[in-house]
């Protein structure tokens, strides 16, 4: 998993930096978190969602709609925020 800091979010759009300071920018939204998430907090997140052209949606691990996750799954995240991290799983439909 990369691990990107989360520099600005403007609406969906979250500005994100690696430690080599390579910017991304991806569209979020996130259901079902207890944290608000918000600029300084580090995300993170496997390679090939840096590629994604489309608004990422992201909830609890056992929500139900989200398929069924597996150890080694892309489609999981890790958030750090004010010394807690929340794993989420991507949420699709």
């Amino acid at each position: 998993m990369k691990k990107l800091k989360i520099e600005k979010i403007n609406g969906f759009r979250y500005f994100l930096k690696d430690k080599n300071n390579n910017t991304y920018e991806l569209h979020l939204e996130f259901h079902d978190t207890e944290s608000i998430i918000k600029s300084g907090d580090i995300i993170y997140l496997d390679e090939y969602l840096l590629n994604q052209n489309t608004l990422l949606t992201f909830g609890k691990l056992n929500s139900k709609y989200g398929k069924e996750i597996k150890d080694d799954d892309k489609d999981i995240i890790v958030i750090e925020s004010d010394n807690k991290r929340i794993t989420l799983k991507r949420l699709y439909g």
